[in-house]
């Protein structure tokens, strides 16, 4: 019995291993300029409700944000994301950029964008995380 417990312990942290290290990957690619970016479609998912579930944006100021947020499915290398990120409109940002990539079910965070650039979960700062 405890071989089993064991064997099904590394199975799921394999598993979890993958997930992380495919996320790090996705991360990466998003951080290369070069990246060919086909945005598929613009939708908005996020609303008042649900506004304080995504990191980064659960920071900015909803009431000047919640229209001056890019919300749009992207594609990149054939895996679907989401791209949630502050237009130029300053009274939002103060001019800058920022946002969050997530996975396309909306679960996972990929990569933060902090004043234009992309960031893996190793440089994230922790007060953009949404709390959960």
């Amino acid at each position: 019995m405890k071989h089993l417990f064991i064997l099904i312990a590394a199975f799921l942290f394999h598993n979890i291993s993958i997930e992380s290290r495919a996320s790090e990957d996705a991360c990466k690619d998003f951080q290369n300029a070069s990246l060919v970016i086909e945005a598929a479609e613009e939708i908005n998912v996020l609303t008042e409700k649900n506004w304080n579930d995504f990191d980064v944006i659960t920071h900015m100021d909803q009431s000047r944000c919640l229209n001056s947020i890019v919300q749009e499915m992207i594609r990149v290398r054939g895996k679907t994301y989401w791209r949630l990120w502050s237009n130029w409109d300053d009274g939002c940002d103060g001019g800058n950029t920022y946002g969050v990539i997530y996975s396309s079910d909306l679960q996972t965070p990929i990569a933060h964008i902090y004043d234009g650039d992309v960031y893996c979960p190793p440089f994230w700062r922790q007060e953009m995380r949404a709390s959960h």
